[in-house]
């Protein structure tokens, strides 16, 4: 009796593994036939038929266009891709006293975009406010959400839902999934934002190897008079998956260690992070500090890519002559490693696009026994029951 609630087991599992392969490669490629996802992934052709006949019957993936024949005859290749409008990701990034929302469909297109002040609420309260506002912004994409992202500074616990710590919002240990994911009928993830930028970059890719670093640095220009410091995060992906380290900390920059007497961060007084903003001399003193804190750890990752992220977006101009002034630092001072340094392309939503990314990964992972899934979790099952009525059902209870 056991050994057959083993392979029952062990052939669902399989047959879930074999669906979100498919699934994975038609989304990486847009468009792309059966014969094509039989080469690539291994699978038997009838495997990859039946598989795709129970998608289409679910409305998951739709015929897009026929090919031509090869050149030895035989049956036209029909190309299939992801069906659009089936269920959206949103995105936020919530910051004290503003959110960013990015809402995707499940190939990563862009439906609907926001921005928008919020009032000082704690956070439980932000987050019930943000949705309620941008309800019919997603009722009129006439796509039905199937998750959440939610992207925060601060150390976050991706897998239990909580806020390890957050200086800007004062929290520490804050249960997310309990006080905020549990009341929603749709999952809703916690993530770093800096790690969300990372994600988003990780999806344009497609590279299951890629080696990258992501540096966000935020001023909180909005709010700077209430900000000690700058909030500045690194974000690392080894091997295409994005590092939390043993205690979800990996890539916390330990500010608070770099004061010095007379100086309240980096060298920099109360006073110039203040002018920060109206002074390129400032921001440039900043960054070549920075840099140079960051080169021995840039060193031991070593990177393919190292991109910049955040408010240091607007002073593009002023990184070749940080850079011309790092010309005697050990990793800064070689031309094949400041060639890595780039912009991230994702501007002002990077954070918000980042954090619905990072869901849809979850959604298009393949699923690995023994793992776990988290205290919040979606799949594929998930996405199958939502209901054609629009967004109206985001605010339901479980």
């Amino acid at each position: 009796m056991r050994a057959e609630i083993m392979t029952a087991g062990n052939q669902t599992f399989q047959k879930q593994a074999n669906l979100s392969l498919v699934l994975r490669r038609i989304r990486e490629h847009g468009m792309i036939s059966r014969v094509e996802l039989s080469r690539i992934l291994g699978l038997k052709k009838s495997t990859v038929t039946n598989i795709i006949a129970e998608l289409m019957d679910r409305g998951i993936v739709e015929q897009r266009k026929e090919g031509e024949a090869s050149s030895m005859g035989g049956r036209k290749p029909v190309y299939l891709g992801i069906r659009p409008g089936i269920a959206g990701i949103l995105g936020l990034e919530i910051e004290l006293g503003f959110y960013r929302a990015v809402y995707l469909d499940l190939s990563g297109n862009r439906l609907w975009s926001g921005y928008a002040e919020v009032p000082p609420l704690p956070l439980e309260h932000m987050f019930d406010y943000i949705i309620q506002h941008i309800q019919k912004d997603i009722e009129a994409t006439g796509v039905p959400p199937a998750g959440i992202g939610v992207a925060v500074p601060g150390s976050v616990d991706l897998e239990q839902g909580k806020i390890i710590e957050s200086v800007t919002f004062k929290l520490n240990d804050f249960d997310f999934a309990g006080k905020i994911s549990s009341r929603y009928s749709i999952p809703v993830f916690l993530e770093n934002d800096t790690n969300c930028g990372a994600w988003g970059e990780l999806w344009r890719r497609n590279d299951e190897k890629v080696n990258f670093l992501y540096l966000l640095i935020r001023f909180h220009f909005h709010n700077l008079e209430k900000t000690e410091k700058p909030g500045v995060g690194l974000g690392l992906v080894i091997n295409g998956q994005v590092y939390y380290g043993s205690s979800f900390r990996a890539g916390e920059l330990g500010s608070n260690l770099w004061d010095e007497e007379g100086t309240e961060y980096l060298h920099m007084s109360s006073e110039e992070l203040l002018r920060i903003k109206e002074d390129p001399r400032l921001m440039e003193k900043f960054l070549e500090a920075l840099f140079r804190k960051l080169s021995e750890s840039f060193s031991i990752l070593d990177p393919s890519e190292v991109f910049l992220a955040g408010d240091v977006d607007e002073y593009r101009d002023s990184i070749p002559r940080v850079l011309e002034r790092l010309k005697d630092d050990s990793w800064f001072g070689n031309p094949r490693q400041r060639e890595k340094i780039s912009f991230s392309k994702g501007g002002e939503m990077e954070m918000p696009f980042g954090a619905a990314c990072m869901v849809l990964e979850r959604l298009y992972s393949i699923p690995q026994l023994g793992s776990s899934r988290g205290r919040i979790h979606i799949d594929w099952e998930h996405v199958f029951e939502i209901p054609e009525t629009g967004a109206s059902h985001m605010l339901g209870t479980v």
